[in-house]
């Protein structure tokens, strides 16, 4: 419709390749160009969908915003009837310039494109962006469109509505024929988002309550989708215990996580019938009474009782310009920019990091704790944005990249090297049997640990060792000699180093002092880092 920022970047970049193979533009053809789009606005503002359709070559398409392309009359219809046919709604445009890429074959149109509509409220809502069209000569003579897309002016204010970002599903569990492919499938639809991990505490205690809504609400025009990080098998045998009403998806390369600023679950996104972002929040907030307004048309009212969503671009903000084409393969490394704001996200082709020391990016890069690395003090003095895209989805060749990247550009010789270290070995000692649950055939699998407490679900006690080095900054060595898969919950009051040593106890497993050999990371600085230079604003 009259909005995809890079498509229409290329097909520019294409047009004027063309063109400069042409031949010198006919005057008369811009001039058919130029009548034939008038008319296409004239027929749509009479007629409608038909109107609109009728300018369509049989295989045209229209590109709507992120989302796939929409060919043929049939599906156009579909797709662009439904708003066209909303009371208050118009949609008209005015072409400014027009081009004859190929002489009696293809040609262009450009210009300015104006919907206007009414709110729940019945005030007049007005949007303003610019279009492409790309047209074909048919053989009887009349020009017919071939694609058609546009691009919204930015917005002119955070209330400005902001649209949902791609939905990018890698499974589906339930359905299991599949569920929606796109925010085109699921126009109309009140869709609540739930980002959750079956290790999740708070993530499983809601579950009744949003289990409770997806009854109430089906097959009312409000579909729950929950959306996991996890594997298929973690997932099918967590639901066997724990049925999920509505609809569930795996995102294992986190790339929708990463799309909709998920930091951390639970976290619930509600987006409204028109695709676009209504909250981001926690599932509690979603309530009977919101949706009920929402569906009865009552946005502003349900928005009000909402914390407003976060864009899905303020991540990349001054990192990457949003009307920049996708990359296959980028490096960025600068001085921080954009104040106190900082975080990373991360993906098997994409690592952001925004504020963090050097130091934090070797951690990342190399795959190795704190504990098990010698890194200078000086890599910690200043903060960095970071940056690395690659073309596939690999997590050794994206830490391969930023290896390389954090090496060259700071001068780093790294090693590993083995080294006596203090060191704590968890064991279990002789004569005293483990109070260790095993963990059933099929059960979901996951680590959870947070200060005072650790929580681990279908794994093994070098899992354990694992989530007790960051709780007791020392590399911990797992001796026990005990195999298997184990649901263990290990909480203990962090004030008291004591408490930690006595609740494995009571598991019947010990940690004891010792110094072994431990293969480190060894990081040297071949010359100091350079100061960075004060960052300008964005």
């Amino acid at each position: 419709m009259k909005g995809n920022r890079w498509m229409l970047l290329l097909l520019a970049v294409g047009a004027l390749a063309l063109a400069a193979l042409a031949a010198p533009e006919p005057t008369d053809e811009r001039e058919q160009l130029l009548a034939a789009d008038r008319a296409f606005d004239q027929a749509t503002a009479e007629k409608g969908i038909e109107g609109w359709v009728s300018f369509f070559a049989p295989n045209g398409s229209m590109l709507p915003g992120d989302e796939p392309p929409v060919t043929g009359p049939d599906a156009i219809r579909q797709f662009m009837g439904p708003t066209l046919a909303q009371p208050g709604v118009s949609l008209r445009w005015q072409p400014t310039r027009t081009e004859v890429l190929i002489p009696g074959v293809l040609g262009m149109t450009t210009g300015r494109w104006e919907r206007r509509s009414v709110d729940a409220e019945g005030k007049p809502q007005r949007r303003k962006g610019t279009y492409v069209t790309v047209w074909k000569k048919q053989p009887d003579g009349a020009w017919k469109v071939v694609f058609d897309t546009g691009n919204p002016d930015p917005p002119e204010s955070e209330e400005s509505p902001t649209p949902a970002p791609p939905l990018g599903v890698d499974h589906w569990i339930q359905p299991k024929d599949g569920g929606a492919k796109n925010w085109q499938e699921l126009r109309g639809k009140v869709v609540v988002l739930e980002f959750w991990a079956t290790w999740c505490a708070p993530c499983v205690a809601v579950m009744p309550h949003l289990n409770e809504l997806a009854k109430k609400f089906e097959n009312r025009g409000v579909q729950f989708i929950s959306i996991t990080d996890e594997d298929a098998s973690t997932i099918e045998g967590f639901l066997r215990e724990k049925p999920i009403a509505g609809w569930v998806a795996l995102d294992t390369d986190r790339s929708m996580f990463n799309r909709y600023g998920v930091e951390g679950v639970p976290h619930t996104v509600l987006v409204g019938p028109d695709g676009v972002l209504l909250a981001a929040t926690n599932p509690e907030a979603i309530t009977e009474s919101v949706l009920e307004e929402i569906l009865a048309g009552k946005v502003v009212e349900a928005r009000a009782k909402l914390p407003k969503p976060l864009a899905p671009t303020d991540w990349f903000a001054g990192l990457r310009s949003p009307d920049a084409p996708p990359r296959l393969y980028e490096v960025l490394i600068r001085p921080r920019q954009g104040g106190d704001f900082t975080g990373i996200k991360w993906s098997q082709s994409e690592y952001i990091a925004r504020g963090f020391s050097i130091m934090d990016a070797i951690q990342h890069a190399y795959d190795v704790s704190s504990t098990r690395a010698v890194i200078p003090e000086a890599l910690a003095r200043d903060k960095y944005d970071i940056l690395v895209t690659i073309p596939k989805a690999d997590m050794e060749s994206l830490r391969r990249v930023l290896q390389q990247a954090l090496e060259v550009t700071f001068g780093l010789r790294v090693r590993r090297e083995m080294r006596e270290t203090d060191v704590f070995v968890l064991l279990a000692p002789e004569g005293r049997t483990p109070a260790l649950r095993e963990a059933a055939a099929g059960s979901r699998r996951g680590a959870l640990w947070d200060e005072g407490k650790i929580e681990i679900r279908g794994l093994s006690l070098r899992n354990l060792a694992q989530s007790l080095e960051s709780s007791l900054e020392r590399p911990v060595l797992e001796e026990t000699g005990i195999e298997g898969a184990f649901d263990i919950e290990l909480t203990w009051d962090p004030k008291k180093a004591e408490s930690l040593f006595e609740a494995l106890r009571k598991l019947g497993l010990e940690l004891r002092e010792a110094r072994r050999p431990v293969e480190l990371l060894i990081v040297e600085l071949l010359e100091p880092p350079a100061q960075p230079e004060a960052a300008k604003p964005n």
